[in-house]
């Protein structure tokens, strides 16, 4: 049954509960083409429709920030283990 498969597109507010982020933002990373979404509305109906976001384009988006941070962490306490001799200048 299709109520029993996981869902693919959802509005804003849903959306932005499940990920705890706010609406603006989903609507600037939608502005910005980071995640991908639609606006499913009638052929003759110019202002009314509803906007869905595909789920997986926000968990592929979510999941480069974390791997990107994570990298970021990594070349950070990388750089603080290199030894560097305190040398006292000479005035």
């Amino acid at each position: 049954m299709a109520d029993d498969l996981p869902a693919e597109w959802g509005r804003p507010k849903l959306v932005a509960k499940m990920f705890g982020v706010s609406t603006s933002t989903l609507y600037e990373l939608m502005a910005e083409g980071k995640i991908d979404s639609f606006l499913l509305r009638e052929h003759d109906a110019a202002r009314m429709g509803a906007r869905l976001i595909n789920l997986a384009s926000v968990r592929k988006f979510f999941a480069a920030q974390a791997a990107k941070q994570k990298q970021q962490k990594r070349q950070t306490e990388k750089r603080s283990d290199e030894w560097i001799p305190n040398v006292p200048s000479k005035a």
